[in-house]
């Protein structure tokens, strides 16, 4: 699946990464969109806190799906 990696303050890379199986007795999403949370945009700002994802990292959890 397609994604964007924040590579360093400011700076998104397009990014692949394999699609997730989900376990078993767990149905797979098909995600529409997809935004990032307010620690999110602190590490993309360079400001990632104490709870912010270290670089590089996909950034972004909060998500719109349907049933796959």
């Amino acid at each position: 699946m397609d994604s964007a990696v924040c590579c360093s303050p400011r700076e998104l890379q397009p990014g692949h990464r394999p699609i997730p199986r989900p376990p078993s007795r767990e149905a797979p999403v098909q995600i529409r969109a997809c935004d990032a949370c307010g620690t999110g945009i602190h590490s993309f700002e360079g400001n990632p806190g104490a709870a912010g994802p270290a670089l590089p990292a996909v950034l972004g959890h909060e998500v719109s799906s349907i049933a796959a």
